[in-house]
C-alpha cells in the first residue's frame, strides 16, 4: 500500500500505517470469514473512545455510518465531518463578531484528527496584536493547530477556535487549558520578534555564507550574489530600478538567519518584508521581498512590483540554470527543488504580467553568472525545452489545440509573451473560412520553392518577367498587403497580419489556376530517412524522452544542404517503443520538435514524419520492413518512388525501401556496420553516414 511510513505490532510480520484491532468483512447481512493482518473479521465495531469504548453489532454495511453516528458518536464519512467542522468553526467566529481563517490543509489535518468535533473558542492576550499577523497566525496554525479569527477587515482578532474529539462536560475547564497551552506559544512569537528588530536585515548578509544552498552551487550567499545580477538585467528590460533590484535580491535570504523565521520557516520572505519596512528600505523592495516566491501554488497571485517581478524571475531562472547545470534536472516524481513550479511561475509571470523577455537571453545570462560550477555544457537548450514543455501545457489550458503550440513552435520564438500572441493569432486565423484553403496553397508553394537553389537567396520580384495576368494581379496584392502587414508585425498585431493575409485567397486560387508553375515530376526532389542509427545515435534501449535524443555529427547539416537543394526530406520510423510502453505518443512529439528546432538551427527542415507505433508481434503494415509506410507516402504525394533514395541503417529499412520500388541506400551509423557484416542486397551502396550520403547526392554519384 502507498503508506510511506508503516509499523508493525506484537509478533506479527504485517505491516500497517497503525495497530489493527478489529475487522469487519460483510456481503450484505452475511459474515465473510477472513484473517487478515492477524484480526479475525466478525461483525464488530466499536465507537467513539470515551463516548461509547463498547462494541457494536454491525447488521449491514448500509448501517454501518448511521449505527457509528448513532450509538458510538463517530462520523465516519470524512467529507461529512470536515463540512462539519467548517460549520462549527464559521457559527463560533460569527459570535465573536469575526470570521475564521480556515486553512484547508488545516481543516483536513484537524478532520483526520477527531471522530466526534466539538468547536470551542478561546482568547489571548490583546498586546500579542502588536505583533505581524502572520506569525500569529502561524503559531496557532502550526503548533496548536487552532483557526484563528478576524475581522471584516481583515486585522487579527484575540480569539481562537479549538476543534476538540470530545463533548465534554464542562467545556470552560477545556478553554482555560487551551488558553494556557497558547500563552508560551505566543511570548516566543513576541520574543522573537523584539529579538530580530535589534539588528537590521543588511548585517545578516555574512551569516547566509554558512547556509549552503546545494553543495555545488555554493551557499545562499552566492546565490544570492548571482540573483542580483540576474535581477538587475531583468528590471533593465522591464522598465524597473536595476540598483533596487539588485538590493532586494541581496536582502531577499537574510530573514533565514533571523529568530522568527528559525522557528516559524514558513514565514521566510514575510518577515523579511517586515523587518525590510522597519530599517527604512523603500516600500517596493520590502514587498519584493514577499514577491519572490509568487506564484506559490497554480492559480496563486503574481508580483505586481517591477522589483517583485525581476525578483522572482532571477531566483526560479538561477534555480532552473544550477540544477540543469549540474545534471539534476526533475526525474519522475522527485523534483525537491520544485523546479516544475518554477518553470510554469516564470512563463506566468512573462505572460500574465505583459513582459516581453527572450527566455533565451535571460537563461544566458543566469548561466554566466556561475563560476566553475556547472558540469553541463549544454544548459541553455534544455532549460528552454523544460520551460516550453511546461509553455505546451498552459496553452492547452488556455484552450489553444496541440497543432497550434506545434505550429508556433516550429518559428522557435523564444519569447513566451510573443509565443502567446502567435498562438491566439493562429487560432483564429483558423477559424475563418479561407484559413484551409490558404494553408493549402501555402504548402504547395513552399514545396515548389525547395526543388528551386533560389529559395533561400534573398531575390527582389522583378514585374517584367510576369506575363500571365493571373501573376501581374498577385503581385499587385502582394505588394498592397506587404505595405500593410509590415507595421503590423512591428507591433505584434498577429491576428491582424493573418486576417489581412487572408485577403490573398482569391488572388492565389487565380494564380494557381491559370498559371503553369514549375511542372518536373515531385519525386526529385524527394528523399526518405530512418530516424535512429541515420539521423541520431540510437540505443539498445530506445530513445524514451527528449533528453536522450542526440544527432549524429555532421547529420542535421547535412539535411539542411539536401534542403538548400531542393530536397523535401520525409522520415519513416519504427517506434516500438511506444508499443512497450517505453514512451508515449506525446513524449515522442517532444523528442521530434526538439529535432526540428535543432535542425532549424542549422537551417534544415523535416517535410513530414511517418512512424510505426507497433510491436514486433503486432502483425501491422507500417512496421519495417513492410512497405505500407512508404506506400502511404506515395499516395499522399502522388508520386512514384522508383528514383527516390531511402537512407537505413539496417536490413529491414533496406527491404521496405526495395519492396515499394525506393532506392535503398545504408549508413555504417546506428546499425549499419552490423548489417554489413551479416551481408545486405547486391547493388545497395554504402556510406560512412548521412553526410556523406548528401556528399555523393549533390555530387550526382547516385
Amino acid at each position: 500500500m502507498p503508506i510511506p511510513k508503516r509499523m508493525r505490532w506484537g509478533s506479527l510480520s504485517e505491516e500497517f500505517v497503525r495497530p489493527v484491532h478489529w475487522l469487519i468483512l460483510m456481503l450484505g447481512d452475511e459474515i465473510i470469514p477472513a484473517n487478515l493482518l492477524g484480526v479475525q473479521s466478525n461483525q464488530l465495531s466499536y465507537g467513539h473512545r470515551f463516548h461509547h469504548p463498547q462494541a457494536i453489532r454491525i447488521s449491514s454495511p448500509q448501517t454501518y455510518a448511521p449505527q457509528l453516528l448513532s450509538e458510538g458518536h463517530v462520523m465516519v464519512d470524512f467529507k461529512e465531518r470536515r463540512e462539519a467542522i467548517r460549520g462549527q468553526v464559521s457559527e463560533l467566529a460569527t459570535q465573536l463578531g469575526g470570521q475564521a481563517i480556515i486553512d484547508d490543509e488545516l481543516l483536513d489535518e484537524v478532520t483526520g484528527l477527531v471522530e466526534w468535533p466539538v468547536a470551542l473558542s478561546g482568547e489571548f492576550d490583546k498586546r500579542f496584536l502588536e505583533l505581524p499577523s502572520q506569525a500569529l497566525i502561524s503559531s496557532m496554525q502550526g503548533h496548536q493547530k487552532y483557526f484563528p479569527v478576524e475581522d471584516a477587515a481583515g486585522m487579527l482578532l484575540p480569539y481562537f477556535i479549538t476543534v476538540c474529539n470530545i463533548e465534554s462536560r464542562d467545556p470552560a475547564q477545556v478553554i482555560a487549558g487551551n488558553e494556557r497551552v497558547i500563552l508560551p506559544r505566543l511570548s516566543d512569537a513576541a520574543f522573537f520578534w523584539d529579538t530580530d528588530r535589534k539588528r537590521p536585515l543588511a548585517d545578516r548578509q555574512e551569516q547566509l555564507k554558512t547556509i549552503v544552498f546545494q553543495k555545488q552551487l555554493g551557499t545562499v550567499h552566492d546565490k544570492s550574489q548571482r540573483v542580483a545580477k540576474l535581477a538587475s538585467f531583468i528590471a533593465v528590460n522591464i522598465g524597473g530600478d536595476t540598483a533596487l533590484a539588485a538590493r532586494a535580491a541581496m536582502l531577499a535570504k537574510c530573514d533565514l538567519v533571523t529568530e522568527m523565521v528559525g522557528e516559524f520557516p514558513e514565514l521566510q520572505g514575510i518577515m523579511g518584508s517586515f523587518y525590510a519596512r522597519l530599517d527604512g528600505e523603500q516600500e517596493e523592495l520590502a514587498m519584493a521581498m514577499d514577491e519572490q516566491y509568487l506564484p506559490r501554488f497554480a492559480g496563486d497571485v503574481l508580483p505586481q512590483g517591477k522589483t517583485g517581478q525581476a525578483l522572482s524571475l532571477a531566483e526560479k531562472i538561477d534555480t532552473l540554470c544550477g540544477l540543469f547545470g549540474i545534471g539534476q534536472p526533475p526525474s519522475g516524481a522527485k523534483d525537491p527543488f520544485a523546479l516544475r513550479r518554477a518553470a510554469l511561475g516564470v512563463l506566468r509571470i512573462i505572460i500574465e504580467n505583459d513582459l516581453d523577455l527572450d527566455l533565451a537571453e535571460l537563461l544566458q545570462q543566469s548561466v554566466q553568472s556561475y563560476d566553475q560550477q556547472l558540469t553541463e555544457t549544454d544548459i541553455v537548450e534544455p532549460v528552454m525545452q523544460y520551460l516550453f514543455d511546461r509553455l505546451r501545457g498552459y496553452a492547452a489550458d488556455a484552450g489553444h489545440h496541440g497543432d497550434v503550440f506545434e505550429a508556433v513552435l516550429a518559428l522557435q520564438p523564444t519569447r513566451p509573451l510573443d509565443f502567446m500572441h502567435r498562438m491566439r493569432a493562429v487560432s483564429a486565423f483558423r477559424e475563418m473560412e479561407q484559413a484551409e484553403a490558404l494553408a493549402a496553397g501555402n504548402k504547395r508553394i513552399d514545396n515548389i520553392l525547395r526543388k528551386n537553389a533560389a529559395y533561400e537567396a534573398d531575390l527582389q520580384l522583378n514585374p517584367d518577367l510576369l506575363e500571365e495576368t493571373a501573376e501581374q494581379q498577385l503581385a499587385e496584392t502582394l505588394k498592397r498587403v506587404s505595405a500593410d502587414v509590415g507595421p503590423m508585425m512591428q507591433n505584434a498585431d498577429y491576428t491582424g497580419v493573418l486576417r489581412r493575409l487572408a485577403d490573398m485567397r482569391d488572388s492565389i486560387d487565380a494564380f494557381f489556376d491559370e498559371v503553369m508553375v514549375m511542372a518536373e515530376d515531385a519525386y526529385m526532389s524527394l528523399i526518405i530517412l530512418d530516424r535512429d542509427g541515420v539521423i541520431n545515435h540510437d540505443s539498445d534501449e530506445f530513445i524514451k524522452s527528449p533528453s536522450e535524443w542526440e544527432p549524429i555529427e555532421g547529420s542535421l547539416e547535412a539535411i539542411a544542404r539536401l534542403n538548400y537543394a531542393g530536397y523535401r526530406v520525409v522520415i519513416i520510423t519504427n517506434q516500438s517503443g511506444i508499443a512497450r510502453g517505453l514512451l508515449d505518443v506525446e513524449t515522442l512529439n517532444r523528442i521530434h520538435s526538439k529535432m526540428r528546432r535543432m535542425l532549424a538551427q542549422v537551417g534544415g527542415r523535416i517535410e513530414a514524419i511517418f512512424f510505426c507505433p507497433h510491436g514486433p508481434d503486432d502483425n501491422c503494415d507500417c512496421r519495417k520492413p513492410k512497405d505500407a509506410a512508404f506506400k502511404d507516402l506515395a499516395h499522399r504525394l502522388r508520386v512514384n518512388l522508383g528514383h527516390v533514395p531511402a537512407v537505413g541503417d539496417s536490413l529491414r529499412d533496406i527491404q521496405a525501401a526495395q519492396s515499394a520500388g525506393a532506392k535503398p541506400i545504408l549508413v555504417r551509423t546506428g546499425k549499419g556496420e552490423k548489417t554489413v557484416k551479416k551481408g545486405i542486397p547486391k547493388g545497395v551502396p554504402v556510406y560512412d553516414n548521412l553526410a556523406a550520403v548528401a556528399d555523393a547526392l549533390l555530387e550526382a554519384d547516385i
